[in-house]
């Protein structure tokens, strides 16, 4: 995915602004630790701090949905900022 230009950046916040009523901001980011069976042979790589096994699924989002990551370790937490 290719990073936007300066120009693009403005028309995101924009969108953002028009569509949701918060100004200066460019996208929203969460995710979510989705259960799993432990994998063969994956040690501790998918447990993770709430004592299950999962994936990560990580959603960034502009003034409209804009894509999403799945499969990362559940042992990766996910810090709000």
């Amino acid at each position: 995915m290719a990073v936007p230009s300066a120009d693009e950046w403005l028309k995101i916040a924009q969108d953002y602004q028009d569509k949701w009523n918060m100004p200066n901001c460019i996208g929203s980011i969460d995710g979510k630790h989705c259960r799993i069976q432990h994998p063969p042979n994956a040690g501790p790589l998918f447990y993770n701090y709430k004592d299950f096994h999962s994936i990560v699924l990580l959603a960034v989002a502009d003034a409209c949905f804009t894509m999403i990551e799945v499969g990362a370790y559940g042992k990766f937490h996910i810090h709000p900022i």
